[in-house]
């Protein structure tokens, strides 16, 4: 029997297999579709069918060649497959692509490594595996980490983030090394690549490219006609000489990050995240099959020094089915009858809100400390954000969504933000309390808010998380969160309003 052939490079392994009949080539009768339904399939409760459907699949496929591109941590597994089957493989490794020095200084001089940092760095720069992950709190510096990394391991580098994030690090690049403004390209939309491909020079000027992880997926996945006229991905990956990719919040759009991946050979892989959970299980499986144990680094002495405060509140009466949907608890629909019906927001905000915003963060504030508050829909947002401007008009309140300045997070004393628009990766200065009003069960999105209060010097910030006794939903969550949030707080206060 010939050996099927196992093409492995930094992030993904590729094999080929009969487009007719969809066996792996040289294993004589080896199907590929049960490898893909057990390993590589993240399957999705469908309401209409009644039973779980693939929505993801998380490998590469080219119709035209069979050639298919596998996560490559995913190797052993497949060659079990193999071998199970009664097949032989040979590996062959392949080199990544090459890469320009990127020659660029950190601020060494103005920023010194705390003790909890060195050892992330070292993490990161003498590990020869090309994928590294880092699992480590926010709050710790994974920022920091992965820019003084990069300048370390001296290679021109791409940084992929969702693009909310994509100023924020542009900032704190600029801010933590001594790149030039011309030295610093950003990559989100097809004119902005389309400029690089046409601009030889700028190419080997560049140093650090930012790229918004939806604007790379659309080329890949050739979303628009524009991107049929232009070089291939992985073609202009090479001609970029990358030689380090910075993957930040990789638990977020993983369907997203996997396929850039898989088009991407770079030497150096480094994946930041505070959570490597994923709320689906199927998906859970795959996210740990992608980034197994043996490639993160884990601090698992997790710092505790948050006040969490549980906060059990009663406003009457509200039946099931405004709060439901067929797969149950909806957040959305909560505050959707909570804008319909005045009163009862009215009712919410001055039994609830107002006592809490009072005890826990009005009378205990410092200066320039500020307050967020999480809800899930804009328009309970800007209805809750008229009602506190009127409570206190000597504050700046606002709401802060996905397509509002980062400005406003400086400049307001209350910001009232989705955990879409601020539950990840925003660093809010000087930000003393957080008032949690969005229920869910998922633990990544608990680590994530809890994440945004930073240590305060000689002060302790106050995590507050509502649930609201008359909604089953909410009560099933409780216990959940109770159980985590007790093992990351420094205190742990319950009341009832």
């Amino acid at each position: 029997m010939d050996e099927v052939l196992i093409n492995k490079y930094s992030t993904y392994f590729k094999i080929r297999v009969n487009t007719k009949n969809g066996i792996i080539l040289n294993s004589s009768s080896i199907p590929i579709r049960k490898f893909v339904r057990n390993k590589l399939a993240e399957y999705w409760y469908d309401d209409k069918l009644k039973t779980f459907v693939p929505k993801y699949y998380y490998l590469d496929y080219d119709m035209e060649t069979g050639t298919i591109k596998i996560p490559v941590n995913l190797i052993t597994k497949f060659t079990q497959y193999v071998l199970f089957h009664g097949g032989k493989y040979k590996i062959i490794s392949e080199k990544p692509n090459e890469s320009d020095l990127m020659n660029i200084k950190f601020k060494t001089d103005k920023f010194n490594d705390r003790d909890n940092q060195t050892s992330v760095i070292e993490f990161f720069t003498n590990n020869k595996n090309p994928m590294r992950a880092l699992r480590l709190q926010t709050g710790i510096g994974k920022t920091y980490c992965a820019i003084k990394a990069a300048t370390i391991l001296n290679k021109k580098t791409l940084v992929v983030v969702p693009g909310f994030l994509t100023n924020q690090w542009i900032k704190e690049i600029k801010d933590k090394t001594y790149i030039k403004d011309d030295e610093i390209v950003f990559i989100q939309g097809s004119k902005s690549i389309i400029s690089i491909i046409n601009n030889s020079d700028l190419i080997k000027r560049a140093k650090i490219y930012v790229a918004s992880s939806k604007t790379l997926i659309q080329y890949i996945s050739k979303t628009f006609d524009v991107y049929n006229s232009i070089i291939p991905f992985e073609e202009f990956i090479k001609i970029l000489k990358i030689g380090t990719k910075i993957l930040d919040e990789c638990h977020l759009h993983f369907h997203i990050n996997t396929i850039i991946d898989l088009n991407c050979n770079i030497e150096n892989n480094l994946y930041l995240s505070a959570s490597y959970v994923r709320s689906n299980k199927s998906g859970n499986r795959i996210f740990n099959n992608v980034f197994p144990e043996y490639i993160k680094y884990n601090n698992k002495r997790y710092q505790k020094y948050v006040k969490i405060v549980e906060c059990q509140y009663d406003i009457g009466f509200i039946h099931p089915m405004a709060t439901k949907t067929k797969r149950g608890y909806s957040q959305i629909k909560y505050e959707k009858y909570l804008c319909r019906n005045t009163l009862k927001l009215e009712y919410l905000y001055k039994k609830v809100f107002y006592k809490l915003i009072e005890n826990y963060f009005i009378s205990v504030k410092k200066p320039k400390q500020k307050l967020l508050i999480f809800i899930n829909t804009r328009d309970i947002g800007y209805k809750l954000c008229n009602i506190i401007k009127k409570e206190y008009p000597n504050l700046v309140v606002s709401v802060y969504f996905n397509d509002t300045k980062d400005v406003v997070l400086e400049k307001s004393d209350i910001i009232i933000s989705t955990t879409g628009s601020c539950g990840v990766g925003k660093d809010i200065k000087d930000l003393k309390t957080v008032l949690l009003f969005s229920s869910f069960i998922s633990e990544s999105l608990c680590y994530q808010t809890l994440g945004r209060l930073r240590r305060l010097k000689d002060d302790t910030p106050i995590f507050v998380f509502m649930q609201n006794t008359n909604i089953e939903g909410h009560m099933h969550h409780l216990y959940a969160r109770r159980m985590l949030y007790k093992t990351l707080c420094k205190e742990y206060e319950t009341i009832k309003l």
